[in-house]
């Protein structure tokens, strides 16, 4: 009785809003990486009629977080729409837009609106049931759309809705609206080329396995040359759960005795040669466009970085099966490998000296992991302002939409 009342009074609160011309829109930040796969769809709504956009946390330290990026102009995009989430949950919005699964719910009918926050698909577990969580969901391409589909047959047959948009957060690196010189002298580097070093969280990232050992040898072998270690932001965070990531491997975060003393090393490395920096509170992305050469493991940034076709080196761990084995494929096509130490310094030099080589297979990578090259977080924005102005996919103007 008491859920059918409530039902009722959602219904009729959604009536009142019937008429209304503008759009609302949240959109629900877990934390810098996710701010930056929404950041560039916030802009593109900024210059549409009748939509309203705010943000909001349910991580107390999110606007430290933010303030960790070297992109004024994000920060300020932040803090002129933020509102706190204990505000945020009582008031009426439209759409609901998350990059990450998060405590936040709504009080009032909304539509969910799920998006990645990384770059690609395939390669730990299959997303399906975090697909599930969302009303519609913001997916790189058709080929993402096949791969959850084969993997589960009725994911989109009870009314979710699946919009291939591409990588609004990559946009920028296509466009190269990054300026590579001022990006050099804002994080204190040598205008020279660069070797960029990430890693994934696991136990079986580069990080885990190797510790400081890339990051040293690259700078011994490389003088002339910035060498630039970084990492999945996870990598530093305190306190990580173990995770279990797809269903035939089980990889877990590593402790925080080993965060903290791989983190030791990292330094310690940084302050032994005059070309190596250690930037460990920068994402990734924010560092493409300044690098010449990319070392990672099986983070999806390697997608990223296929955008600017230029040289990849990659670690793959004995024990990865990729959830989806074309993407294995695409990985060992569109880069060099190497399995230890001796190993990645060769194929450092190689990636060096002939960048043209796995080209094709960097070209093959963006041919299946993205559509609206450049443009997707317009293609997104133009999506929300022609969506029906409902509060629910049960609305016949949802019908309507869709023909």
């Amino acid at each position: 009785m008491k859920k059918a009342l409530l039902r009722i009074l959602r219904r009729l609160d959604d009536y009142t809003y019937v008429f209304s011309r503008k759009k609302r829109v949240l959109f629900v930040v877990e934390g810098l990486y996710g701010f930056l796969c929404q950041y560039p769809i916030i802009c593109e709504l900024e210059k549409l009629p009748n939509i309203t956009v705010a943000v909001t946390s349910v991580d107390a330290n999110i606007i430290e977080t933010i303030e960790t990026s070297h992109d004024d102009a994000l920060k300020a995009c932040f803090q002129r729409y933020y509102i706190p989430d204990t505000k945020a949950q009582y008031m009426k919005w439209n759409f609901v837009l998350d990059s990450h699964l998060n405590r936040f719910y709504p009080k009032r009918n909304s539509i969910r609106i799920g998006m990645h926050h990384g770059s690609g698909f395939g390669i730990l577990g299959n997303k399906v049931n975090r697909v599930k969580s969302y009303d519609i969901f913001f997916g790189f391409s058709q080929a993402e759309k096949k791969f959850l589909t084969a993997t589960d047959p009725e994911i989109f047959t009870t009314g979710r809705l699946f919009f291939p948009v591409g990588s609004p957060k990559t946009d920028a690196v296509l466009n190269q609206s990054i300026d590579r010189e001022g990006r050099l002298k804002q994080l204190s580097l040598p205008d020279r080329q660069t070797i960029l070093i990430t890693s994934h969280w696991v136990d079986i990232s580069l990080l885990a396995v190797f510790q400081e050992k890339a990051f040293a040898a690259l700078a011994n072998a490389f003088p002339e040359f910035n060498v630039v270690q970084t990492g999945h932001p996870w990598m530093w965070k305190m306190g990580k759960d173990s995770v279990a990531t797809n269903s035939k491997n089980r990889f877990k975060s590593i402790s925080d005795a080993q965060t903290s003393d791989i983190y030791s090393r990292i330094e310690f490395v940084a302050g032994e040669f005059e070309n190596a920096f250690f930037l460990p509170n920068l994402v990734a992305e924010e560092l493409l466009p300044i690098a010449d050469v990319l070392i990672a493991d099986h983070s999806s940034v390697i997608s990223s970085y296929c955008l600017l076709d230029r040289s990849i080196v990659w670690f793959k761990h004995p024990q990865l099966e990729f959830s989806m084995p074309e993407m294995e494929s695409l990985y060992s096509s569109a880069s060099f490998r190497f399995s230890d130490i001796e190993e990645l310094v060769v194929m450092c030099h190689a990636a060096v000296k002939s960048p043209e080589l796995h080209s094709q297979g960097r070209e093959e990578m963006r041919a299946m992991l993205y559509c609206n090259l450049g443009e997707s977080a317009r293609y997104a924005a133009q999506l929300i302002a022609n969506f029906p102005a409902c509060f629910s996919l049960d609305d016949q103007r949802w019908r309507e939409y869709l023909g």
